[in-house]
């Protein structure tokens, strides 16, 4: 528990650091923020606009997609909020000040996953959790239990997305790529920004199993709505498991494959 509250101190250093970055630049802050808010109210407003005269797509209702489109954000802002740092990390390795972080008492896949929270997106988080709770009251089969396993999967997403933040940086050490590796993450995960049941197999299986956008991003809508059985519970938190470990382990083996600037 102390070793927790240590690293959270640090974390808490570190997010203030990165803040004072940003208020260092308000007007370009600003005009960042204003970009993402513009991007998200445009594509909603398109998916209420797509939806008015269908009223459903597939077999979801306009509320429906709309928890979807949300909890995507939702989850896509908090693992950003958190691990701004990885997008900042391939300077570290090509320029060989990664070893700086190698010598540093604290642990190197901590200082290099969440070396500091990103202000803006904290500020984004304001209107999409309360856009969330005011869609989520009006969806069918609402409960406290379906509520439960919903926090319990947004949980999970983000250990699976905190597994893939270190595949990354684990593949930004092997290939010194990770600026391309991080976009391709971003590019294939948007894809969860409407529910894979809407994709036809073998995309919606791949998207599920082999790349789990479904498991991040649709399964936890899916399971406040009700539309989720326990076993699709089960799998999501044994895929959870299998990504974290085998990303743990792709992470040490990267650093033995680490060539520093004085070697």
């Amino acid at each position: 528990m102390n070793k927790i509250i240590h690293y959270f101190k640090i974390w808490k250093k570190y997010t203030i650091n990165s803040f004072s970055i940003y208020l260092d630049s308000r007007f370009g802050a600003v005009i960042f923020l204003t970009g993402k808010l513009l991007r998200f109210f445009f594509f909603f407003g398109f998916l209420f606009l797509l939806l008015s005269n269908t009223k459903n797509l597939g077999n979801f209702n306009i509320y429906q997609m709309a928890f979807f489109f949300l909890t995507f954000n939702l989850i896509d802002t908090m693992t950003q909020l958190l691990y701004r740092e990885v997008y900042r990390f391939r300077p570290l390795v090509i320029e060989g000040r990664f070893d700086y972080v190698l010598l540093q008492p604290i642990n190197s896949l901590f200082r290099s996953l969440a070396g500091g929270a990103d202000l803006l997106d904290l500020v984004m988080l304001v209107p999409i959790v309360i856009t969330t709770i005011y869609i989520a009251l009006r969806l069918p089969h609402l409960s406290l239990t379906n509520t439960i396993l919903y926090v319990v999967l947004i949980i999970n997403s983000l250990i699976l997305t905190t597994a893939l933040h270190i595949i990354v940086l684990a593949v930004g050490i092997l290939t010194t790529t990770v600026d391309h590796t991080i976009m391709i993450y971003r590019d294939i995960t948007s894809m969860g920004r409407i529910p894979i049941d809407i994709y036809r197999e073998p995309l919606r299986g791949l998207l599920t199993f082999i790349i789990p956008v479904g498991v991040i991003m649709t399964f936890p809508a899916k399971a406040i709505m009700g539309l989720l059985s326990i076993w699709g519970v089960i799998i999501s938190l044994l895929i959870a498991a299998i990504f974290l470990y085998a990303s743990l382990r792709l992470w040490r083996y990267a650093l033995t494959k680490y060539s520093s600037a004085s070697s």
